[in-house]
């Protein structure tokens, strides 16, 4: 697998390519989709993502082939941070 919990990607793809162009960070791997392989729920801010429901919301999910990482190292959850600024006050 390339992609990884707490990446930032840039959506490369999808089912209508209304969501081309966004950057979201990966939340959750949600299975294995027969035809696209590993499936990702991503989130944004800012900019809404469509489903390929039409829906339109903060999270999405996204076939791995669909996400391009531009960040190799998983960005730190909230408490990590804590915890990082906490050891160097």
């Amino acid at each position: 697998m390339k992609i990884k919990l707490g990446m930032l990607c840039r959506v490369i793809g999808g089912t209508d390519n209304l969501n081309v162009g966004k950057i979201v960070k990966v939340t959750s791997f949600e299975g294995e989709h027969s035809q696209l392989g590993n499936i990702w729920r991503c989130t944004t801010r800012g900019k809404h993502l469509v489903t390929e429901y039409g829906a339109v919301g903060l999270s999405a999910d996204f076939a791995e082939d669909w996400l391009e990482p531009i960040d190799e190292d998983p960005i730190p959850d909230s408490k990590s941070i804590e915890d990082i600024s906490l050891k160097a006050a």
